[in-house]
This record gives C-alpha cells, structure tokens and sequence, in this order.
C-alpha cells in the first residue's frame, strides 16, 4: 500500500498517475463520519426510534424529551425482563438447591423512583397557597422533600 508503506509496486508497462491530496482540513475524516453513524445507529438500536431519531446538527430540546421517555421506558422494560429471570429462575434454583422444594421463595423485582419535578411541585404549591387552599406545614414540607428546622435552627 502506497500510502501506509510509502512504496508502490506494479508489474512492468503499468502507468502509475499520482493525484494530489484533498482537503486537509480534517472536515473530511473517515473516522469522524463512522462515529456519527455508529452514534445514529445507538440511538435507533438502544432508544427504539427511527423517524425522530435524526435531526440538525444543533439539535431540538423536543427530541431530547422523546429521546429521555423512550430511555426510560426501555430502562424499565430491561428492569422486567431482568426481573423475570431472577424471580423464575435464578431464586428458585437457589432455593431449591439450598432448601429443597419450597413454596415461599422470594421475588426479585427493580424498583425506580420517578424523577420528580421539584419546581412544578413548589409551584402547586405556591397557587394551592395562594387560592386559599389550607395546608399543614408538615404536608408542605414532606411534599417538598424538605425537613422541617428545629425551633433553634
């Protein structure tokens, strides 16, 4: 290979044109296009999507929102199937192994918390407050996820 060995080697009476190289600039790199399709192709194969999976170079927050849901419910999908083969599988071979035939064997289940949108919530209830809607101060707090202060705080 001329180009990684620095030497060209033909049989006789074969002409040989040498062309000068293209762009240098580094917009043209092979590498660079195959990790933007290696990346394209992780997002349909990982997040399921197809359509909404391509859009501009400088992105859209919509299509992060589809993207982050899509994530989420494959993440959970994962949690089941994982679910199912610890719970019907893996414990019962355990405990039958350890304890012989039993009935109460345990199930092994993922359990996720929800993101919670913290500033949606102060707002509900910043308008519950200031509609008139009575509230304990320890509802307040334990819906914010707040401890209340102790009275020298």
């Amino acid at each position: 290979n001329i180009g990684s060995q620095g030497f060209l080697r033909t049989k006789p009476g074969v002409k040989v044109n040498i062309l000068a190289q293209g762009s240098t600039s580094g917009q043209n790199l092979p590498q660079r296009e195959l990790i933007a399709l290696a990346d394209r192709q992780c997002d349909t194969f990982i997040l399921g999507q197809t359509l909404t999976s391509g859009t501009a170079e400088n992105g859209n927050r919509a299509l992060g929102d589809v993207h982050e849901n899509t994530k989420n419910a494959m993440v959970d999908a994962v949690a089941d199937f994982v679910g199912e083969v610890l719970t019907h599988q893996l414990a019962p071979a355990i405990v039958t192994l350890n304890w012989g035939e039993r009935d109460d064997i345990p199930e092994i289940w993922a359990k996720r918390e929800e993101s919670k949108d913290e500033k949606a919530k102060a707002e509900r209830i910043e308008i519950l407050s200031r509609i008139g809607v009575a509230m304990s101060k320890q509802f307040v707090y334990d819906d914010l996820g707040v401890p209340i202060p102790a009275p020298d705080e």
